[in-house]
């Protein structure tokens, strides 16, 4: 599991290091363009409840992976997601 570190409040958003991959992926492609975009990160857990951040070019993010070895991106599912991030809804993934 991994984590995504928004912020400098401590914010942070578990998810499956194959996640997180995907949406480091994602992230960098979006910024480059200089585009914003919206990511939900739900979350079924009481103690951790659902979060959305704005992700944009100023954004203070870190990307921490528990199991560092290289995933090899699906490009089929990088693909939804960039429609996904670009759509008025944004990006939705489940928390770990």
């Amino acid at each position: 599991m991994g984590r995504l570190h928004y912020g400098d409040d401590g914010t942070v958003a578990r998810l499956a290091d194959e996640d997180l991959e995907h949406l480091q992926v994602v992230v960098v492609n979006k910024l480059r363009r200089s585009e914003p975009f919206l990511l939900t990160v739900e979350s079924s857990d009481a103690l951790e409840p659902t979060v959305a951040f704005w992700i944009h070019e100023h954004s203070d993010l870190r990307f921490a992976f528990d199991q560092r070895e290289p995933i090899k991106p699906d490009r089929e599912r990088l693909e939804h997601m960039i429609q996904e991030a670009s759509s008025t809804a944004g990006l939705h993934l489940h928390a770990a």
